[in-house]
């Protein structure tokens, strides 16, 4: 009977899980069709070599693009740019590796059917150790999210009909973040959890899925952001929030390394009482803004030098 119980219960949550996936792919459609200018759909190398437009210059970016672990367990050479006339430049810009080693992911460049002619990568490090292995320029940049100013976020976004909340966006649950949802609740602040994940906390209220814009409203017109997703952190910057980051087990180098650059390792919170002196310390950003335009310009002065150069 337990058996059977299981069966039904494991049934049901395929199902729900499927519709919320189902759910999200289409508010993400709509946003796409809306708001972004769009080639036709290929779904693999052949065909878009088979319909090759005359492009003068091709961008792979960004995020975890190099990650093999997110596209089969091998690497896509559409992300590495493996089509086009042969003269046509090839950026990579503010790529990640996710967990795939640099050895693996350079000499896949190496053997790849055309040259990339600028590399760049969004942690330090990494771009250092490509950099070794290659033996050419690999530059350190930012996350394209601030290639842009937070008025042009506020053309697309969707504002919350909710105020005064305490947003969460988690990508990866543990013990800390957990009873810090749950002290939050117990204190009686209103908690909005649009994490794509399940958290079981009375009281908090779940919103999923949301749209992008919705997505940036949520963050704008919160009272403070708690998060270990390297986006949400990055837009806490964007839109100038108080914010607190739990770390995530597996990626947190993004994070730290996006931190370190402005000066605000003390939003990490690695114990469920260090979110109460976040909370109630806000961030300082007219002495931060300066280091978030200085990460800003080095972006875009990359992309000028690789597009002329």
């Amino acid at each position: 009977m337990r058996a059977i119980r299981a069966i039904v219960g494991t049934g049901l949550e395929n199902i729900l899980l499927f519709r919320e996936r189902w759910n999200k792919k289409k508010v993400f459609e709509m946003f796409i069709q809306t708001q972004i200018k769009q080639t036709p759909e290929y779904h693999n190398i052949k065909e878009i070599q088979a319909n090759n437009r005359k492009y003068d210059v091709l961008i792979a970016g960004s995020d975890q693009i190099w990650n093999r672990r997110l596209t089969n367990d091998e690497f896509d050479p559409v992300y590495f740019l493996e089509f086009g006339e042969e003269y046509v430049r090839r950026i990579a810009y503010a790529v990640s590796l996710g967990e795939t080693t640099v050895k693996d992911c350079t000499h896949f460049i190496s053997k790849s059917k055309f040259s990339l002619n600028k590399i760049s990568c969004r942690e330090k490090v990494e771009a250092a150790k490509i950099e070794q292995q290659l033996g050419e320029s690999c530059s350190f940049v930012p996350d394209p999210t601030l290639l842009i100013e937070n008025v042009d976020y506020n053309k697309i976004l969707s504002a919350p009909k909710e105020s005064d909340y305490i947003l969460v966006y988690i990508l990866k649950t543990n013990e800390v973040m957990n009873e810090v949802v749950k002290q939050l609740v117990y204190n009686g602040w209103k908690v909005i959890n649009i994490s794509p994940i399940r958290i079981s906390v009375k009281g908090m209220r779940n919103v999923y899925p949301v749209s992008p814009s919705e997505f940036l409203g949520y963050i704008k017109n919160a009272k403070i952001v708690f998060t270990n997703s390297f986006h949400g952190t990055i837009l806490s910057l964007i839109f100038k929030k108080n914010f607190a980051c739990g770390l995530h087990g597996t990626r947190n180098q993004r994070i730290l390394n996006l931190l370190n650059e402005v000066g605000l390792t003390g939003q990490i919170i690695n114990e469920p009482s260090q979110f109460d002196f976040v909370f109630k310390n806000e961030v300082d950003y007219n002495s931060i803004n300066a280091k978030i335009n200085r990460l800003s310009l080095q972006g875009k002065e990359y992309l000028n030098i690789a597009l002329h150069s």
